[in-house]
């Protein structure tokens, strides 16, 4: 099977790794040592929803790789490898929310984000766990 990606996937992907680099580059503390807000999976997610699983899995993977290899700390591949399969979760869930169609109401927003929710403790949590294994 030959996956065929066109001008404005490819556009969608370089876009989007970029802006979750630079994004993902500002850290935003909060109380609890050693944790931070992170946005750049909102946008991240937003391409999901826009462009499909495939892509998202793309943005994450190869924004992330590219976020830990400038920042000095080299490649943590358990998180690179979930933040590809957040995008890719977001993705598969596109059809419940109407943004393709230019809809984007309070019930868009709130599946939009319900979907986030579920999908980011589902790899966030597991992938650290499988990491201190």
């Amino acid at each position: 099977m030959e996956i065929k990606f066109t001008i404005k996937q490819v556009v969608a992907v370089g876009i989007g790794a970029a802006l979750f680099v630079v994004i993902g580059m500002i850290n935003i503390p909060t109380p609890v040592p050693n944790t931070s807000i992170q946005l750049q999976y909102a946008v991240q997610a937003l391409l999901s929803i826009i462009f499909g699983p495939i892509i998202g899995l793309l943005v994450g993977l190869i924004g992330h790789a590219i976020k830990d290899s400038l920042a000095g700390y080299g490649l943590w591949w358990t998180w690179i490898i979930a933040s590809g399969l957040f995008g890719l979760v977001v993705g598969l869930f596109r059809k419940y929310v109407r943004v393709i169609n230019g809809v984007f109401d309070w019930k868009d927003i709130l599946i939009f984000n319900l979907i986030q929710l579920l999908a980011m403790p589902l790899f966030g949590v597991s992938w650290h766990h499988l990491e201190m294994l």
